[in-house]
């Protein structure tokens, strides 16, 4: 997966639910999802809303394209954003309803698939990175839990 460049968000947000946002030690985050969409005849990525422990609603927020080289992903990834950070005067409107982009930029590291930084606009230097992405990973069959790409040793524990 270390020939992916980018997954380009646009984010509506009116659909976002801030209710389900948590605060951490360095900032007010957000959950997402980034799934692939290949038989969608209009985007071929979407995002959706993780809402926490025990929601088993994960709310659509927008939609994504393949930007850049490399080949498109196609496994599901995790967007933990800072959500304090995001510059909301490079929103944009569309049809009536507000919109953030973000871009999932892949590349390899110790503790995360890529990082997340907003798009402020074709005129403007690049933007902020305002968060971490990760790749779901399978189970394992004796019962570990699934890490992030990059952490553990393959026995499920995270040291």
């Amino acid at each position: 997966m270390s020939n992916l460049k980018k997954v380009s968000f646009s984010i509506d947000l009116g659909k976002v639910d801030t209710s389900s946002f948590y605060q951490g030690e360095k900032a007010l985050y957000a959950s997402f999802t980034g799934k692939s969409t290949p038989k969608s005849p209009y985007n071929p990525y979407m995002l959706t809303q993780y809402l926490g422990t025990g929601h088993t609603d994960h709310p659509k927020v927008g939609n994504g394209k393949h930007r850049g080289e490399g080949d498109p992903c196609e496994a599901d990834f995790k967007l933990k954003v800072k959500w304090d950070k995001l510059d909301m005067e490079a929103a944009y409107e569309y049809n009536g309803r507000k919109y953030v982009t973000l871009d999932a930029v892949f590349r390899s590291g110790e503790y995360s698939d890529g990082m997340v930084v907003q798009y402020l606009g074709k005129n403007a230097e690049e933007g902020p990175i305002v968060g971490d992405v990760n790749f779901f990973e399978a189970k394992s069959d004796n019962g570990g839990m699934s890490l992030p790409s990059g952490m553990g040793n393959e026995d499920g524990m995270p040291f």
